[in-house]
């Protein structure tokens, strides 16, 4: 699948969100972002930091989806439950910065999930998700939780499992909604496994 690094993201969905000057996004740089542009407080300074903020708020929630580097590590995707915070996530660096002093490198974005997010066409597009069976949906269920043991993170909560199981879902072609994803994650099976509710997994 197609890779977009995290600062070629941020251009994609500026030049969506500021459609009226789409050159603004192959000029702005990181110290556009952390001074003032020419003009405070114009237009367009508004929209480069509320592109960066659509950007963040996809990653966090899940609906784009990261793959970068840890030192020493061969690149993979990375865990929703390495990506906590806005502030942690470096565009113009292509860095995730997480807990304990680590910081993936070389981070990118899946390109289908950045078009998704600014409503261009993907590659995928038009997708007609299957609708999962209950069981399905417990097998992605009890896979989210495995893999995020093993990996020594805490369990995801249970507003924070839909991110976690939709996108194993979605690789197979079914997709549900966030409430039928929590009601069974409810079920006596799941109850001990995952974090309290508002704690998120770390």
């Amino acid at each position: 699948m197609k890779l977009l690094t995290l600062e070629n993201s941020f251009r994609e969905v500026l030049r969506a969100h500021y459609p009226q000057a789409p050159q603004l996004a192959d000029h702005v740089t990181q110290a556009h972002m952390q001074a003032s542009f020419p003009e405070p407080r114009s237009p367009a300074e508004q929209a480069a930091h509320e592109a960066s903020d659509i950007l963040k708020a996809a990653i966090i929630d899940g609906r784009i989806r990261l793959r970068g580097c840890l030192p020493g590590n061969l690149c993979g995707d990375i865990s929703p439950a390495e990506i906590t915070t806005p502030g942690r996530i470096s565009v113009f660096g292509n860095e995730l910065h997480v807990r304990q002093g680590r910081t993936y490198h070389d981070v990118c974005c899946y390109a289908d999930d950045v078009s998704a997010v600014v409503g261009m066409p993907t590659s995928e597009s038009p997708k007609h998700w299957k609708n999962p069976t209950d069981e399905m949906v417990r097998v992605k269920v009890r896979g989210a939780y495995s893999e995020e043991k093993a990996a020594g993170r805490r369990a995801p909560n249970i507003n924070e499992i839909p991110k976690f199981v939709r996108p194993k879902l979605n690789a197979d072609g079914y997709d549900t909604s966030d409430k039928r994803i929590k009601d069974i994650a409810e079920e006596a099976e799941f109850k001990a496994l995952r974090g309290p509710t508002g704690v998120r997994a770390s």
